[in-house]
């Protein structure tokens, strides 16, 4: 059985999650990346940054109703980020591979980088692990409050599925 994903939503919401949606599309091509229209998790809305050490240095990292613009994949937005993924989407050769959703929750720095990962909703160890290391690679431009970059906390969530 081969292991593919064929459904990917990219929240772009810092850190203040109402439910994440998904729905099926199924398609021809085993690759497809799709969104849905399905509740999954919510995440409590807060207002207050976070203060997070960065590089040894406190900073303010910002949730959704703060900001005036939400980071964005860079290149290319929600586009540039499906195709970065299903780009460098490495897969389990194991004959487990489990059906489910991983949600990385990922600290943007003020220039874009993605400073930390962390797993929130876990679906197996390698499944883990390779949303990590993809979410690492990303670039992003920052958000912007008051129009000046600052932090903030953004969701990625994954959807994986066997192929029938």
């Amino acid at each position: 059985m081969i292991y593919t994903f064929i459904n990917v939503f990219l929240t772009l919401i810092l850190g203040i999650l109402s439910p994440f949606n998904f729905s099926s599309n199924e398609a021809a091509d085993s690759t497809a990346i799709t969104a849905q229209q399905t509740p999954s998790i919510s995440v409590v809305q807060k207002e207050d940054p976070d203060t997070v050490l960065i590089a040894g240095k406190e900073t303010l990292v910002y949730y959704l109703k703060s900001l005036d613009r939400q980071p964005e994949y860079y290149p290319d937005g929600n586009t540039g980020m499906m195709n970065f993924l299903s780009a460098n989407m490495k897969f389990s050769t194991s004959c487990y591979q489990p059906e489910g959703r991983v949600v990385a929750k990922c600290l943007i720095t003020e220039e874009g980088k993605v400073e930390s990962v962390e797993i929130i909703q876990s679906l197996a160890e390698y499944e883990d692990k390779e949303v990590v290391r993809l979410a690492s690679m990303m670039t992003f431009k920052p958000a912007l409050l008051n129009n000046h970059p600052v932090a903030s906390w953004f969701f990625i969530p994954i959807k994986f599925k066997n192929k029938e």
